[in-house]
């Protein structure tokens, strides 16, 4: 590996692992990073515990419902207590959890209820609770991750994982370039005749290019080496298109 590599994968890691920012990952590796992620924690990907996010410029990960869930089975949390708080139309449920070690965490889930009557007040109360269990899961495990209940107010974010612009393919377009192993030193005054879709020669832009290299042609000698060296497109040309031969000839 040089020199130039290994700066570049230095800062490849420093972005990830000190900055937290995925977005300059290949597609592998942005996979390659999520599995080692579930890995560490004991989560299955095949459950898509996270989700890409694009936030203040940063790709990261944030917690989906399926990682909380299994997070609580792997560290045996239980919630111990709930209390309920309003404060300015603000609807405050506070959790307090504990992990199988014994260890205790608190944390807020909060929504707006103000003008909430019905159904929506009831959706708005639940969702308060279910965002202080979650945050507080992700908080007594260790994980200082986003939680899907939080994303969903967060303005001007992008989920989802952005796609990698694929390298625009080059066109390379045949060419009829006839050589001359025996007299190599003609194939420097070989004018490439390019193959157009229907596998007829392109002899206008051929004609074009012959042209330019008489011009630049400064002695007979060499006249005489172009002349010879595209003989043979010169006689496709004669039987395909006689018409452009003749002019070519005239000239």
């Amino acid at each position: 590996m040089t020199q130039l590599q290994t700066q570049d994968k230095s800062m490849l890691l420093e972005q990830v692992l000190i900055k937290g920012d995925l977005s300059n990952l290949s597609n592998d590796q942005r996979s390659q990073y999520y599995m080692n992620v579930c890995d560490s924690i004991g989560l299955n990907p095949l459950t898509k515990p996270f989700e890409y996010i694009t936030l203040n410029g940063k790709l990261t990960l944030y917690a989906l419902r399926a990682c909380t869930d299994q997070l609580r089975t792997i560290h045996k949390v239980s919630v111990e207590d709930l209390t309920e708080t309003e404060r300015e139309g603000v609807f405050i449920v506070t959790a307090k959890v504990k992990n199988g070690e014994g260890r205790t965490d608190m944390a807020k889930g909060a929504v707006h209820i103000a003008g909430l009557k019905g159904e929506a007040l009831a959706n708005a109360l639940m969702k308060a609770e279910t965002k202080a269990k979650r945050r507080a899961t992700l908080s007594v495990c260790g994980l200082g991750l986003l939680d899907e209940t939080e994303v969903e107010t967060i303005p001007n974010v992008v989920i989802g994982e952005p796609q990698m612009k694929q390298a625009q393919a080059e066109v390379i377009t045949p060419t009829f370039k006839p050589t001359d192993p025996v007299r190599p030193h003609k194939d420097a005054y070989v004018i490439p005749a390019e193959i157009k879709p229907d596998g007829t020669l392109n002899f206008d832009q051929f004609c074009a290019d012959l042209e330019t290299m008489i011009l630049e042609t400064k002695t007979s000698e060499k006249l005489s080496l172009l002349n010879r060296a595209n003989a043979k497109t010169m006689r496709a040309m004669e039987k395909e298109r006689p018409e452009l031969f003749k002019t070519v000839g005239d000239a």
